[in-house]
């Protein structure tokens, strides 16, 4: 009577710790379907935003992250467009979409250097990455005169050397969303891939 008494709690501890591993098989099994069809539960979504390497949205594991200070997240592929929101250096990003390169005749120019303005009243420093326009291009020299549109300050122009500007003819625009569910646009080399999350 005794034998058969352990015999019977032996087999249902096993029947037991054998359901367990069966259903969390289970669950394992539908977690990996529904990420791969893309239909990920609220939870997992929700555990994934905590962790900052995914996508509030998708809850797809961020693609890039930003490798300047103070990126632009622009509207629309260009740099006359509204700022959506500024992205911080190793900001991580999940890439939508890439956009046709910038069209060769477009007059969209860009800081690579700080820039002093000084007016008779105040001075403004413009920092790297800003949009700008070119107001003299002085052939046959090596100095260009550029103006910023300042919110506060209005017009301001500066002669600089060449250099400090560049032409974003050719460069490739993508759009990303942000960390903070935001989505728009961003030159394509202000993002690196991410390795390691």
């Amino acid at each position: 009577m005794k034998l058969s008494k352990a015999i019977f709690a032996l087999l249902l501890l096993v029947v037991l710790i054998t359901g367990y591993y069966v259903k969390r098989s289970l669950d394992l099994q539908e977690k990996a379907i529904n990420l791969q069809t893309g239909q990920v539960e609220d939870a997992s979504v929700s555990n994934e935003q905590n962790d900052n390497c995914h996508d509030p949205v998708s809850g797809k594991m961020y693609s890039h992250f930003v490798n300047k200070q103070s990126v632009n997240l622009r509207e629309s592929p260009n740099t006359s467009s509204a700022v959506v929101e500024k992205l911080d250096k190793r900001q991580n990003v999940l890439l939508l979409e890439t956009a046709a390169q910038t069209a060769p005749d477009a007059n969209q120019f860009m800081t690579k250097k700080v820039i002093e303005f000084t007016t008779e009243t105040t001075s403004f420093t413009l920092s790297p990455n800003k949009a700008i326009e070119i107001v003299d291009p002085e052939p046959n020299t090596t100095m260009i005169r550029i103006r910023y549109i300042h919110p506060e300050l209005g017009a301001l122009e500066a002669r600089v050397p060449k250099d400090t500007v560049t032409n974003l003819v050719n460069e490739t625009w993508v759009k990303v969303r942000s960390n903070a569910g935001n989505e728009g646009w961003l030159l394509q080399r202000f993002l690196d891939n991410i390795e390691v999350c």
